[in-house]
């Protein structure tokens, strides 16, 4: 059912409108569908009545619409508020799955959720979660969280910071089961250590990704006293963290050996098998670690063969509010049968004052398997997150824009695997415009969202940031979990298509009124497609 990925639907109104976020190149506000979309369902001309019918950018009500996406490959089988405002600006979120809990990071805050419900079933500070480790005064900040699939094991990654005495951590949590409720094994390791050579530069900006021998950490060194910024690759033993004996670090790689990485770079986490190497990514270039386990080795610098990009800008409201900032970043890495998966900051194909993302698929050589914009003419979609698994593809992100309704709304799109295009935004929508600068100047939003696969189904679980209900300073983070079985079709006779209940619609989005033989209708309840009909 490939022809309903290509919409969003207005309950308000007869209108289907084209999001067609998977186009490499930039389409015209209405594109037609692709042929292999329109295959079974030719006699159905979507695109006229779209460019007929269609409604200008901004003039949908964006909290219906979402209540209306009868795309029939992905389901949200949960969603619900993870933690919210903690007086911290930007909350990084970040999240992923495992067997019976979905764990959430924000900064300052850490908290493990029941998968069947959402219900909080565990809550704390950095502080609390690192007591055994962390020193006293300072900040714990930045977290990140992964879930290491084939071990069934948790890893948290933090960093402390302290102005007063110049002191900078790693701060590493590994969970000794499954159960993130078992117990962990918990390390500081000292961030001013450039391998062996002491310095006097903070962490910034961390990323954690592993293989079967390795946990590579990368962080953006900062001068506490000077200007010295540089990026910091360092790589752990795995299997010494995993049984609690972690003392130090086998190497780090800094500064000039990351030659063609100015900052940020992010490394990949392997999912349903184990990379022989660990891939360092940012934009369109890539470094391997190889070798032994106690002899990594770096390799040169490849230059990978996507598209041009530009850094984004910062994303424009509505209101007179100030924009939201958008860091030039590439975000978490996924490695997955040979391919590795990530995204980036770009600016907007159709419009160079909004923001945008890419989304890039490489095999490990450095190939390019796919290079696809991801937008939306008229708003901008910001800290695009990649998540995968054998069944699909999600990308979660904020989406925000200048028109009334285009508050910005914690949105993802999804696509099965056997799909060649990303179904509509879905969303839950911020119902007000933001600012906290905490007297800055700089209205942070981000820094990067988050998710990943889950282990026990292969369905996918995301989370993205939002304005949270009643304020226009303060945030909140919304989980979602994405399957991807498509519902059945079934043959039905035509007086007996009203009696599946939901609202029926027909192929183009429209309220099926006059039920006709021989044609395709759907059933939605609650914002998702029930029953697929074909009437006899």
């Amino acid at each position: 059912m490939l022809v309903l990925s290509l919409f969003s639907y207005a309950s308000a109104v007869d209108t289907v409108k084209v999001f067609k976020a998977h186009l490499p190149s930039p389409p015209s506000e209405y594109v037609p569908l692709a042929l292999e979309e329109m295959r079974g369902l030719a006699s159905i001309n979507h695109f006229e009545k779209g460019r007929k019918n269609g409604l200008k950018d901004g003039s949908v009500n964006n909290a219906d619409a979402i209540n209306f996406l009868p795309y029939p490959s992905d389901t949200v089988l949960i969603d619900f508020e993870a933690i919210d405002y903690t007086n911290w600006i930007p909350p990084d979120p970040q999240m992923v799955p495992g067997s019976t809990y979905v764990g959430v990071v924000v900064n300052s805050h850490i908290a493990f959720y029941d998968k069947t419900d959402g219900s909080e079933d565990y809550y704390n500070t950095l502080r609390g979660f690192f007591s055994s480790v962390i020193p006293s005064g300072g900040m714990a900040f930045d977290p990140k969280i992964a879930y290491d699939l084939l071990a069934g094991r948790w890893l948290v990654l933090a960093l402390y910071y302290n102005g007063s005495t110049q002191s900078s951590h790693y701060l590493l949590a590994v969970s000794r089961t499954d159960d993130p409720m078992g117990g962990w094994y918990f390390y500081r390791l000292n961030a001013k250590y450039d391998d062996n050579t002491y310095t006097n530069n903070w962490a910034d900006y961390p990323e954690i990704g592993f293989n079967d021998r390795w946990i590579v950490l990368t962080s953006q060194q900062v001068g506490f006293s000077s200007y010295n910024y540089y990026p910091k690759v360092r790589v752990l033993s795995k299997d010494s963290a995993y049984n609690g004996t972690l003392s130090g670090w086998i190497e780090d790689f800094v500064d000039s050996e990351l030659g063609c990485m100015y900052n940020w770079p992010r490394p990949s986490r392997s999912t349903y098998d184990y990379s022989t190497d660990v891939y360092l990514l940012r934009f369109n270039r890539m470094y391997k670690l190889y070798g032994p386990t106690n002899n990594p080795q770096l390799s040169s610098c490849i230059t990978l063969p996507i598209s041009p990009y530009s850094y984004a800008p910062d994303a424009p409201q509505g209101g007179g509010y100030q924009a939201l900032e958008v860091v030039p970043a590439t975000f978490q890495v996924y490695y997955m049968n040979g391919r590795l998966y990530y995204t980036f900051h770009d600016e907007h194909p159709l419009n160079s004052s909004l923001a945008a993302g890419r989304l890039v698929i490489l095999d490990t050589s450095g190939s390019v398997v796919e290079d696809r914009a991801l937008y939306e003419n008229g708003v901008s979609w910001i800290y695009p997150a990649v998540t995968v698994s054998p069944r699909g593809i999600a990308v979660s992100f904020t989406r925000v824009g200048t028109s009334a309704g285009d508050y910005p709304s914690a949105a993802f799109i999804a696509r099965a695997s056997y799909d060649t295009a990303f179904s509509p935004v879905r969303m839950r929508a911020g119902l007000s415009w933001y600012f906290n600068d905490k007297g800055t100047g700089r209205n942070r939003w981000g820094d990067y969202f988050g998710g990943g696969p889950d282990p026990v189904d292969s369905t996918l679980w995301v989370i993205a940031e939002l304005v949270r209900d009643g304020y226009n300073d303060r945030w909140t983070t919304w989980v979602f979990q994405i399957d991807f079985d498509p519902p059945v079709v079934d043959m039905v006779e035509r007086s007996r298509i009203r009696t599946y209940g939901g609202s029926v619609y027909t192929v183009d989005g429209r309220r099926a009124e006059d039920i006709k033989s021989g044609r395709v209708y759907f059933v939605v309840k609650d914002g998702r497609v029930e029953k697929v009909l074909k009437v006899r």
